[in-house]
């Protein structure tokens, strides 16, 4: 294999409409529930079809302080909360200087609006350097 890393999946972080966290997500997959039914995030009556597949039950300061909420869209604020339920799920304890870690997202591409403002601002605001691990917390 050369020079290539080793990589190990330590934890899975899951919110979905079918559950958040990984141990409900697998029970209600297993059981053949569906994630789909009515819009309840927002009056979807004036539109043609007002069915999707939405999380629900979700609230983001289970995973973030209240602050951080509000300069978070709820795409963020998923991402956040499955990388949280993914190191728990780990056990790994992460030291403030350990850096050998990654996380691989999977999603559909709603958010990504959210992820170039929230880069604009912050590289217009301090340019590379203002970036750091803290950030995500």
């Amino acid at each position: 294999m050369g020079d290539c890393p080793r990589v190990v999946i330590t934890g899975l972080g899951v919110v979905s409409p079918v559950g958040i966290g990984k141990d409900l997500f697998w029970e209600n997959l297993v059981a053949g529930t569906s994630g789909v039914g009515y819009i309840t995030a927002f009056d979807a009556s004036r539109y043609p079809c007002p069915v999707a597949a939405e999380v629900k039950d979700f609230d983001p300061v289970n995973f973030m302080h209240p602050r951080r909420t509000a300069h978070r869209g709820r795409f963020s604020q998923f991402a956040v909360a499955a990388a949280k339920l993914a190191l728990a799920d780990s056990g790994l304890e992460l030291a403030q200087e350990h850096r050998n870690v990654a996380a691989c997202i999977g999603t559909a591409m709603n958010g990504s609006g959210d992820v170039y403002e929230t880069a604009r601002t912050q590289f217009e605001k301090s340019g590379f350097e203002g970036i750091s691990d803290h950030e995500w917390r």
